[in-house]
């Protein structure tokens, strides 16, 4: 039977790829950002704000992010799992307002990455953030556990949308492909099965306890999957931001790393809007691997405004806890 041997958990954004010395257009982009009020921030705003935000401090965070990535890329490769299940959330990128499902399954037989944005109003960092994306490599899927996740999932009595290929022009999203981009070397091909959530998008957002009970029906189907193959879960998104709630994402950390389901229950859901949404994947993530000992390798805010906004980046590995024998 398959066995899930390894969880990983890591953020993603565009901070990522550009560098530290280009940050000042994340801060250009907050400073007029419509989705929050960016003089009410700069009210409540940290007194030591700004010497948070100089180059050589986002030269920090920078660092301490690729030290994260490369920590989880070592882990991913040592574990060499024959699948990945991917938990990710869409951004109107595969789909749009006429359809956009709570819970999705790509169960095609592989897939591309949304189109490159191209054209003179296309900003620099949203180039640089996609230049590890090979946009016309077909990606493989693992069809039969794809079905087989769908197939347990709907006996599970949830309302699974399948995917079984993408329109012309429509591409695999952002929190997918970035386990492509950072978490896979270029030349390693892996199957994967991308299970998308709907975090972002009222009125049908995931709520919390059916991200993390979906999170352990995928473990249970997994487990039931006859062919003997070692699967590895992958959560992508998140932590806070662009108002960045270290509190929330704290709590949902240490709930997850102690196992309190209780707790992961009790975290304020009217706080995971925008982009803190991806939390959600997260929660989806530690309920499929809440065997598992979850280790948390950092924990990182970067802020790039006098109003403290930005994006909080968390990198984490769930595996077997040896000292305790299989669990």
């Amino acid at each position: 039977m398959a066995e899930i041997i390894l969880g990983i958990g890591a953020s993603h954004g565009p901070p990522i790829e550009v560098p530290p010395e280009n940050w000042d257009v994340f801060r250009e982009k907050d400073e007029t950002d419509r989705r929050f009020n960016y003089q009410a921030l700069l009210k409540r705003a940290p007194k030591d704000i700004a010497s948070k935000i100089t180059l050589d401090r986002w030269r920090e965070y920078y660092a301490a992010i690729q030290q994260g990535l490369a920590q989880l890329e070592d882990k991913l490769a040592s574990a060499a799992a024959d699948v990945i299940v991917i938990i990710c959330n869409d951004q109107r990128e595969m789909f749009g307002a006429a359809n956009t499902p709570m819970f999705a399954v790509y169960a095609g037989k592989d897939f591309k990455s949304t189109p490159r944005r191209t054209g003179d109003d296309v900003p620099q960092w949203v180039i640089q953030s996609t230049q590890r994306r090979d946009f016309e490599r077909s990606y493989p899927v693992d069809q039969a556990l794809a079905r087989h996740l769908v197939a347990k999932l709907i006996d599970d009595d949830f309302d699974i949308a399948v995917c079984e290929g993408m329109p012309e022009g429509v591409g695999m999203g952002h929190g997918a492909m970035f386990l492509y981009e950072r978490l896979l070397a270029a030349d390693k091909v892996v199957p994967v099965v991308p299970v998308i959530i709907n975090t972002f998008y009222p009125p049908n957002q995931a709520p919390i306890r059916r991200c993390y009970r979906l999170g352990k029906s995928i473990r249970g189907a997994i487990s039931s999957f006859a062919p003997a193959k070692r699967v590895a879960i992958v959560c992508s998104g998140g932590l806070s931001h662009f108002i960045m709630d270290e509190e929330l994402d704290r709590r949902m950390l240490d709930a997850m790393q102690r196992k309190d389901v209780e707790a992961i229950m009790a975290l304020p859901q009217e706080r995971m809007v925008q982009g803190t949404s991806e939390l959600r994947n997260w929660i989806t993530a530690a309920g499929s691997l809440e065997p598992l000992k979850m280790t948390l390798l950092n924990y990182i805010q970067a802020p790039r405004t006098l109003a403290a906004t930005g994006l909080a980046f968390g990198f984490a590995y769930w595996e077997q806890d040896n000292a305790f024998g299989r669990q």
